[in-house]
């Protein structure tokens, strides 16, 4: 007898398979996170083995039956990359790092409730929680490291070398 995986399955799996629905997302991140200035610490060809890892990793879940809504969110690195496109990696990969641990733990969430009204809720908060985290983030880095151009049209950073990422979440 052939067991059917369905995706109200996704709840009632052990820790390993909950992990293996987690990794694509975490993967991605690394990805993006190896684009930016001053070159990160991963080199391009862990990027791109992190790249193909998650989309096989998804492949495989497609092929057992177990993706369901939270597919979606675990491009969410993709549209992070857009919020962070010019922010230094110094600083985009801790804000990377910390909008994918609220998506992260919405689709912890989202596999784990019981009550199907809210499992979609959850997510979608989730991942709207995470815009929001991200956006306040880089709208911080660009008030803190404002631009000035000189005559030679250079541009000279003006403040806030020394400013730890994490205060940037507390700016106001």
């Amino acid at each position: 007898m052939e067991t059917t995986y369905t995706t109200n399955n996704v709840r009632e799996r052990r820790l390993p398979a909950i992990l293996l629905t987690q990794l694509p997302l975490w993967l991605f991140t690394a990805t993006v996170s190896i684009e930016g200035s001053p070159p990160p610490g991963l080199p391009l060809w862990a990027g791109i083995t992190a790249f193909a890892l998650g989309v096989l990793i998804i492949l495989y879940l497609a092929w057992r039956r177990e993706l369901d809504a939270s597919m979606f969110a675990m491009m969410m690195p993709f549209v992070l990359m857009a919020f962070f496109d010019e922010v230094t990696t110094s600083y985009k990969t801790p804000f990377l790092l910390v909008s994918t641990a609220v998506v992260s733990a919405s689709i912890l969430l989202y596999q784990k409730s019981k009550d199907r009204k809210w499992r979609a809720l959850i997510l979608l908060a989730g991942v709207i929680v995470s815009i929001l985290l991200a956006s306040h983030a880089k709208n911080a880095f660009w008030d803190l490291f404002t631009v000035r151009y000189t005559t030679d049209f250079t541009t000279l950073p003006v403040s806030g070398v020394d400013t730890p990422w994490w205060k940037l979440y507390f700016n106001p």
